[in-house]
């Protein structure tokens, strides 16, 4: 299976040491504060030959934004990712596109929690790091699945999702709470949100600890 991997320069440091180098089964773009989208559309274009199986955008990430060093890309600007459209043929089941940032499926993600550590190091406590996944705030029970999946699907995160899979023609797949594994397997952390370009609107949770009491997987 071929990679093609668009990094932000800015990326968390755990996130680009497991970037792999550039191979004929990875092809490795950077994103710095000086690209140009249209070039990067046109260098990726030039050097990716075979068609890649899967896309993998690393960068810091929020609510419903990718925070590229060069742009904030949201749902308004997504189109300047529509080149994936043509570098893209995917071989397997799933999402053609990963969004590799925090808490892009979310509707609000809360900062960063560090609290003082040993030897005056600097911990995260993660247990803070959960993002929400309805424009009204957290899933809650009492209400109906039915009300339940259209805030779902009603959201920001969700939005920018949708909009991200309409302009580069791929099911893409992003996050709602923050990342903090940094393996090579490039598994997610929590629950995350496959949309499908195209109407009738197609989407698909993965809650794997059901954390927002809708089933493990659930369309929507």
């Amino acid at each position: 299976m071929t990679v093609l991997w668009i990094v932000d320069g800015r990326s968390p440091p755990e996130g680009l040491a497991m970037v792999p180098p550039e191979s004929a089964t990875d092809r490795v773009f950077f994103i710095e504060t000086t690209t140009i989208f249209p070039e990067l559309a046109a260098q990726v274009r030039r050097a990716s030959g075979m068609p890649a199986s899967l896309a993998r955008i690393v960068s810091h990430g929020t609510a419903g934004r990718l925070l590229l060093s060069n742009m904030p890309v949201n749902r308004h600007s997504v189109g300047v990712f529509a080149f994936l459209r043509d570098v893209i043929a995917p071989s397997t089941p799933g999402a053609a596109v990963e969004l590799h940032g925090c808490g892009i499926a979310s509707d609000w993600l809360p900062p960063p929690s560090i609290v003082p550590g040993i030897c005056n190091a600097q911990v995260a406590d993660y247990g803070t790091m959960q993002g929400r996944t309805s424009m009204w705030g957290d899933v809650h029970d009492g209400f109906g699945d039915a009300m339940l999946l259209s805030q779902l699907a009603h959201g920001a995160g969700v939005n920018f999702l949708d909009r991200f899979a309409d302009a580069c023609g791929h099911a893409v797949r992003g996050a709602i709470d923050h990342q903090t594994r940094s393996d090579r397997t490039w598994a997610y952390g929590g629950a995350t949100i496959v949309s499908y370009p195209g109407l009738p609107r197609q989407r698909r949770l993965f809650d794997p600890e059901n954390r927002l009491g809708l089933g493990m997987t659930r369309s929507f």
